[in-house]
């Protein structure tokens, strides 16, 4: 699987070795990361993206290609750490399920996204999808904003 890590750790001016120590990966594994012969866990790619202060979508090089040094990236790690440590406690299929409710909250226009949050926040009101204890350990959206 080919994937973003190298061009990632170069412009971080990062070392191989260094990234490998730093992360607790032996240098052998973590090139295998970097030229896509091994594959990568979805924890290994939370930690990489913690790491590197990118996107697991900049790692794997899906559509949604952000440029890490640009001024809104920057301002937006609130909402980058919010989403890797929901990832972490997400079951593979939520976090398919996540990526698909991404994926078509990014194709809406303003109004659109309103009226999603809406009914999300309306569904959760309501009691009736809630998950066992009610609770998300995650308290508002107001967190992130």
């Amino acid at each position: 699987m080919q994937n973003n890590l190298k061009q990632i750790r170069e412009s971080k001016n990062i070392s191989q070795p260094k990234a490998a120590e730093d992360l607790g990966y032996g240098l052998s594994t973590y090139r295998k990361y970097e030229n896509g012969t091994r594959r990568i866990s979805d924890e290994k790619l939370v930690q990489l993206s913690s790491y590197f202060n990118v996107s697991i979508d900049v790692i794997l090089g899906t559509a949604y290609k952000v440029d890490p040094t640009s001024p809104q990236f920057q301002k937006d790690a609130k909402t980058r750490s919010f989403l890797n440590a929901i990832v972490t406690i997400l079951t593979p299929q939520e976090r398919s399920l996540l990526h698909e409710l991404l994926s078509n909250f990014s194709k809406l226009n303003e109004s659109g996204k309103t009226k999603l949050v809406e009914e999300s926040d309306t569904m959760v009101r309501s009691g009736k999808f809630e998950s066992f204890g009610g609770h998300s350990q995650f308290s508002s959206a107001q967190e992130i904003a």
